[in-house]
């Protein structure tokens, strides 16, 4: 499995970095988890092949996550020339909100149909749905003042499994091992979830919790080895 870390900064590009996306390529599949605005940017610099991703899945419907989707759909339908199907996956109300985004980004292209099989699907909390080749169980998290809907992840593929918190405050759906994996646990027995709240407690208060390990999620291509657990992300 190879995880490429497209974009792991925040709305405002803190630290120059670009939003939100993670491209993993599994065995049989590749798939996106969020794609923020600057993510089509991202996957050029990264050499990544669009028309091989089978699935995109969101978190929720913030430009920094879900921004790059009008692009995306626009570099499948003229640039690449697109044939393969495509999944993209999220919170209820992503059959209402995809038109609305592609008509924000460029006006009269959700009447465009695409020369490729899309498929819209809405994720219910708590459910484990199959995607073609991965599992997905999204846990229902919180985050900003709205009421959402907004998801963490937890996806299981090639036999490896990869939690995604998203966005979100403390929540306790984060401290389970459903949440967080258990091989992520470090020597004294914490999980990354409870490491960043001792590191900052009042995380909650903006709707995002930030660890001292975000700044090490720098831009990077990295190869993930061994069973079990392929990654994890809680920021």
């Amino acid at each position: 499995m190879d995880v490429t870390f497209v974009g792991c900064g925040d709305a405002f590009g803190s630290g120059g970095r670009l939003n939100t996306c993670f491209h993993v390529r599994a065995a049989r599949t590749s798939f996106l988890i969020d794609c923020g605005a600057s993510s089509l940017i991202g996957m050029n610099r990264c050499g990544i092949d669009r028309n091989a991703i089978d699935t995109i899945l969101v978190t929720h419907f913030h430009a920094d996550h879900f921004g790059g989707v009008p692009f995306f759909m626009l570099d499948a339908q003229f640039n690449t020339k697109r044939t393969r199907p495509l999944t993209i996956a999220g919170p209820p109300g992503l059959r209402e909100f995809y038109p609305r985004a592609m008509e924000t980004a460029f006006t009269g292209s959700s009447k465009t149909p695409p020369r490729f099989e899309l498929n819209l699907v809405e994720l219910e909390s708590a459910q484990r749905r199959s995607l073609g080749d991965i599992t997905v169980r999204p846990a229902r998290v919180r985050h900003a003042p709205a009421e959402g809907p907004f998801f963490a992840y937890r996806i299981d593929v090639d036999g490896k499994t990869i939690a995604f918190s998203g966005d979100t405050e403390w929540v306790e759906i984060v401290r389970k091992e459903s949440a967080v994996p258990s091989r992520l646990r470090n020597a004294q027995g914490e999980s990354p979830a409870h490491q960043a709240e001792a590191v900052d407690p009042d995380a909650s208060q903006r709707g995002h919790a930030r660890t001292r390990y975000r700044d090490r999620l720098s831009d990077r291509r990295g190869r993930i080895d061994g069973g079990g657990v392929a990654g994890s992300s809680v920021f």
